[in-house]
């Protein structure tokens, strides 16, 4: 082995001690739910994919995903699914992924999907809903791709 060799493997060997490697994440989610009734500034949240720092990837595969609130006041749910970071990427199947609202006042939902931040995201996704009935100044949001 060439003096460069051992010195390269040396570089890599202590890289890999100090967690300098790209982050991986690889998910496969099925028939996960959150649900809230009633109530006063509750929050949902998710995230899902996660995966952090330089190079940062995700692999996600989801299916029969949901949130549901009834009732109350400034409640919210949020769902991300492929996040990733640094100069990240993402690969996301979801299906059959919903969020349902009834009632309340000021009640908020929020679906992303793809997400990456400043990386790449390839999103494969169907039958993605947001219902929402009754109540007043509630609002609703989905995104896609994400990457910004």
């Amino acid at each position: 082995m060439t003096k460069f060799s051992k010195t390269l493997l040396a570089l890599v060997a202590a890289a890999a001690s100090f967690g300098v490697m790209a982050q991986t994440s690889t998910v496969d989610l099925k028939n996960a739910k959150q649900s809230q009734s009633g109530g006063l500034a509750n929050s949902q949240g998710a995230n899902i994919g996660n995966a952090s720092g330089t190079a940062a990837k995700s692999n996600v595969t989801a299916n029969q995903i949901g949130q549901s609130q009834s009732g109350g006041l400034a409640n919210s749910q949020k769902m991300d699914l492929g996040n990733a970071s640094g100069s990240g990427q993402t690969k996301v199947t979801a299906t059959n992924v919903k969020q349902s609202q009834s009632g309340g006042l000021a009640n908020s939902q929020k679906i992303e999907l793809g997400n990456a931040s400043k990386g790449k995201s390839d999103v494969k996704a169907s039958n993605v809903t947001q219902d929402q009935s009754g109540g007043l100044a509630n609002s609703q949001k989905m995104s896609a791709g994400n990457t910004k």
